[in-house]
């Protein structure tokens, strides 16, 4: 394990670091409200409304995830001709540190998921959303921007969210233009086909997509790290890849890499609200420490005190400095040095307590 001043030292210079992130843009919208009684006609909860509020989700989170630590961010996404694509639009145009190649198809439909929450409790999702791949001239232009770009960045995300954006002909190109550039690429997979994702340098699976990928029976033998080692060497001998950092909930993650070496690292979560976004959160940080210099312990490391972090807030949230700080400084800090915060993150504070309806 990486000591925390070593970890720290990596913070500042996050703010040098330019990410390539490619991926499923979305809309999350988040509909607070209160449920006092049941309904007369059937026997479910009747939701009152009471605040909206929407943000970057899919991809749109990993940008959120990297500008929020200082990092800048080339981010290549595809939405529809429509109000949700329109809203997408304004909101990425609105993000500072990001240089935004948002690729319009009139016929698509843009990807918004709707969250009603009551309190810290999720209670319904409702998506909206196409999922049919995108087509050949969208494809086309898709690779031909991140060939363009990639030479001038650190690091590439690709964020899976199997909308029909990332085809398997656009993966394998995007990861062959990174390979050419010397760039790390940090994959977000998603579906059970990794082998669209061969030559990639990190798979971030979570424990159920690592399974259906390696076919692994829930019934493995030994013990949970056993099982996680097994799948981590099949996933880097199967596609290809130099490494699989496997999430495992309130498990914590495991490390493992070509050469057969596991590290199982435990949660860093106090207390889980959310996991909503948390492998956007993961994938965002292992490409920005990898693109700052970290080696993939340290890179993992840092992911996990940010994962750690995100599940603790309640919705599609994002890690601030100050965040990462105090997480990876838990225990060492005064009660007082502890509630220091940034405005952005004071911000989103006092924006989750309106939420919650505190």
């Amino acid at each position: 394990m990486i000591d925390s001043q070593s970890l720290v030292a990596y913070l500042p210079r996050f703010s040098e670091v330019r990410l390539l992130c490619v991926g499923d843009l979305m809309l999350d919208r988040f509909v607070a409200g209160e449920v006092s009684r049941i309904s007369p006609e059937a026997p479910i909860p009747i939701f009152q409304v009471g605040r909206e509020t929407a943000m970057l989700g899919g991809a749109g989170n990993v940008v959120r995830n990297a500008t929020a630590l200082g990092a800048s961010a080339c981010f290549v996404a595809v939405v529809g001709d429509d109000p949700v694509g329109h809203e997408l639009t304004a909101m990425v145009g609105n993000e500072p540190r990001v240089e935004p190649y948002l690729l319009v198809e009139r016929d698509r439909l843009s990807t918004i998921k709707t969250r009603y929450i009551a309190g810290a409790q999720q209670l319904l999702r409702a998506d909206n959303e196409t999922l049919r791949p995108i087509t050949s001239d969208t494809a086309d232009n898709i690779v031909r921007v991140a060939s363009e770009v990639v030479a001038s960045c650190d690091a590439v995300v690709i964020s899976d969210y199997a909308k029909g954006v990332l085809t398997a002909p656009v993966i394998s190109a995007v990861i062959e233009a990174a390979r050419a550039a010397g760039k790390p690429i940090v994959v977000d997979p998603k579906g059970g086909d990794f082998g669209r994702y061969k030559g990639a340098t990190v798979l971030t699976p979570n424990r159920r997509e690592a399974m259906a990928a390696t076919g692994t029976a829930t019934g493995v033998k030994g013990t949970d790290e056993d099982a996680m080692a097994a799948m981590g060497t099949a996933l880097t001998e199967r596609f290809d890849v130099d490494a699989a950092v496997i999430t495992r909930s309130e498990s914590g993650m495991s490390l493992v890499t070509r050469d057969g070496v596991a590290e199982h690292l435990p949660a860093q979560a106090r207390e889980v609200f959310d996991v909503s976004g948390a492998g956007d959160t993961v994938a965002a940080m292992l490409a920005m420490a990898l693109g700052c210099g970290a080696d993939l312990p340290a890179a993992v490391q840092l992911a996990n005190h940010a994962a750690g972090v995100v599940v603790g807030k309640v919705g599609t949230s994002v890690v601030y400095c100050d965040d990462l700080l105090r997480a990876i400084h838990a225990g060492q800090w005064s009660a007082a040095e502890a509630k220091v915060m940034s405005l952005a993150g004071a911000a989103e504070r006092v924006e989750q307590w309106r939420r919650g309806g505190d």
